[in-house]
């Protein structure tokens, strides 16, 4: 039989305990997620040319959710952490169309794609989709630690009312370095952007047909959307 005395300390334990936002020792132990769980938007996969390019995609999908920009950054060589870094080359067609308008035309940065991605996966508030094309007449190359991985790409936004925008399109060439410390792990060390064609140009009437380069300088010089 418990004596009064007892039980009334051990309520009064429990009370104290309450006010001061503890857990009860005498509840069982609740089992926690693992750490970082529901911020994992996307799987990275680096270990193959076609894994970068997919978490990519992936990232670009789910917008700013979770880990996604991380997973996108991921995919470019990081001269802090690597023995190497990044390398943009924007089209020149779009450059001196935009040098023509009196625009800024940046070094591209690694650091300055992290801004560019939140600016990319803001212009519209629909469902994010980015289809990578591959060019049949520049198929995947793979040489040693070396790779060449050529796309079209086109992103696109699903609204609400079910429409489908344009968001980008045109023509990437990706050289890709395997880490010597880390055999299973690719990145990009050069990113070269191109319009996707004549018709296409670097100002397309339709503001959703622009570039990645086109649309990394206008958001360098802080233009929104269909600013001309």
């Amino acid at each position: 039989m418990t004596r009064p005395g007892a039980l009334a300390r051990a309520l009064q334990l429990a009370a104290l305990l309450g006010l001061a936002g503890c857990k009860n020792p005498f509840l069982p132990a609740q089992p926690q997620l693992p750490s970082g769980t529901e911020e994992r938007a996307v799987d990275p996969d680096y270990a193959t040319p076609e894994g970068v390019i997919t978490t990519m995609q992936a990232a670009i999908a789910k917008k700013l959710q979770g880990n996604a920009l991380d997973a996108y950054m991921g995919a470019l060589a990081d001269p802090t952490k690597q023995p190497f870094g990044i390398t943009f080359d924007l089209d020149p067609t779009v450059v001196a169309d935009r040098q023509a308008a009196g625009k800024t035309i940046p070094v591209w940065q690694r650091d300055y794609e992290k801004d560019f991605y939140r600016y990319l996966v803001g212009l519209n508030a629909g469902d994010y989709s980015l289809a990578w094309t591959i060019d049949p007449a520049s198929p995947d190359v793979i040489d040693g630690d070396s790779a060449i991985v050529v796309r079209d790409y086109h992103v696109t936004a699903t609204t609400s009312s079910g429409s489908v925008v344009d968001i980008a399109i045109g023509h990437a060439i990706f050289h890709m370095k395997q880490l010597a410390a880390t055999p299973s792990r690719y990145v990009i060390v050069r990113w070269t952007d191109e319009v996707i064609d004549a018709q296409t140009g670097p100002d397309p009437v339709n503001p959703g047909r622009r570039s990645f380069s086109r649309l990394r300088i206008d958001q360098y010089n802080g233009e929104i959307g269909g600013t001309p």
